[in-house]
C-alpha cells in the first residue's frame, strides 16, 4: 500500500497548546467569579470543540450559568486574544512534515478549533504551507468521530480513504479514521486519555507525531 494522504488532528497531535487554551478558559470564567481551571482540568476537558471544552470545565469547577451563543462567541474572541502565544510544535514534527513533503505525500487538518484561531496557529508555527486543506469546527459538517471529515479531504485531494492515514491523540479521532476506512494512529502523548488510547484497535500506537515516517514506512511494507 502506497500512502499518499495524512490528515492530522492539531491540538495535541502537531502542537502543544494546553497553556494557551488554560489562560483562554481562565480569562472568560472570570465573569461567573472566582474560578480557575487548572492545565490538567483542561487536558482532561478537550474534545469534540470549544463549547464541549467550556460546559465540562463549567460543570467541573460547579460554575452556576448557561453557555449561551454569544458566551460562546466571547470565548472565541478571548481565544483568538490568547490562543497562540506560547503554542509550540511537539518534537519532530517539523521534520516529520517535511518528510512526508518530501515524499510526495498529501496533508490535511482536521480539527475542533475555531477556524480563525486554527489559521493563526498554523501561521505562528509557520507549517501552513504543509496543508493542502484545512477543516476546522465551522467547516466540520459532520464532527469527528464520525467518518465524514476523513472521507470529504481524500476526496478533495482525490485520494481513496484506503490509502489515507489518519493522525490524533483522541478517541474522536481514532474512531473516525477506522469507520472510514484509514489507517488509524493514535498519538499517546497528547491530551487523550493514554489508557482508552493503548486499549483502542487504533492500527498503530505512539507516543507523538515526530516518529509518523516510520509509522508510513511500516504501512508502505
Amino acid at each position: 500500500m502506497k500512502v499518499k494522504l495524512v490528515i492530522f488532528d492539531l491540538d495535541g497531535t502537531l502542537a502543544n497548546t494546553l497553556t494557551d487554551i488554560t489562560k483562554s478558559v481562565n480569562v472568560f470564567l472570570k465573569r461567573y467569579g472566582e474560578y480557575e481551571a487548572t492545565e490538567e482540568l483542561i487536558r482532561k476537558s478537550i474534545g469534540n470543540g470549544a463549547k464541549k471544552l467550556l460546559e465540562r470545565v463549567m460543570k467541573a469547577l460547579g460554575v452556576e450559568g448557561i453557555l449561551t451563543d454569544d458566551e460562546l462567541a466571547r470565548y472565541k474572541r478571548i481565544y483568538l486574544d490568547n490562543g497562540t502565544d506560547h503554542v509550540e510544535l511537539y518534537p519532530g514534527v517539523r521534520s516529520m512534515l517535511f518528510e512526508l513533503q518530501r515524499r510526495g505525500i498529501k496533508m490535511a487538518v482536521a480539527t475542533m478549533k475555531p477556524s480563525v484561531v486554527t489559521r493563526a496557529t498554523l501561521v505562528r508555527l509557520s507549517i501552513e504551507d504543509f496543508f493542502s486543506t484545512v477543516y476546522s469546527a465551522e467547516e466540520m459538517l459532520r464532527p469527528k468521530p464520525d467518518p465524514w471529515v476523513v472521507k470529504i479531504c481524500a476526496k478533495a485531494m482525490e485520494t481513496d480513504v484506503s490509502e489515507t492515514v489518519m493522525v490524533g491523540d483522541g478517541m474522536t479521532d481514532v474512531r473516525a479514521g477506522k469507520d472510514a476506512g484509514a489507517v488509524s494512529v493514535a498519538i499517546l502523548g497528547g491530551y487523550g486519555d493514554r489508557e482508552k488510547l493503548l486499549a483502542s484497535d487504533a492500527d498503530f500506537k505512539i507516543d507523538g507525531a515526530g516518529v509518523l515516517a516510520k509509522v508510513i514506512d511500516e504501512v508502505e511494507k
